[in-house]
């Protein structure tokens, strides 16, 4: 999955980090990302050994502390903003 910060939050989808190192995972705020790194910034999945990214910066695990292929994110339908679709 490649896109950007903004297309995720216009299409009010919601990001769950996952580590597979230690099953912890926690819900990224899109909002404060698109902040932090500007709306644009791209977000892109985890993809043959290499961790998922947002900005080009790998996800760390807060408890495993993991910054590797073990980290990775899905992208689902909000179940409480909308839609879900992306828009074209």
């Amino acid at each position: 999955m490649t896109g950007t910060l903004q297309k995720l939050i216009d299409g009010r989808y919601e990001l769950t980090a996952y580590c597979h190192a230690c099953d912890h995972r926690r819900e990224i705020d899109l909002n404060a990302m698109a902040k932090r790194f500007g709306p644009d910034a791209p977000v892109l999945g985890a993809i043959e050994g290499k961790s998922a990214t947002i900005a080009a910066r790998a996800l760390r695990c807060s408890v495993a502390g993991c910054r590797s292929y073990r980290t990775s994110f899905r992208i689902s339908p909000s179940t409480s903003r909308g839609s879900g679709l992306l828009p074209k």
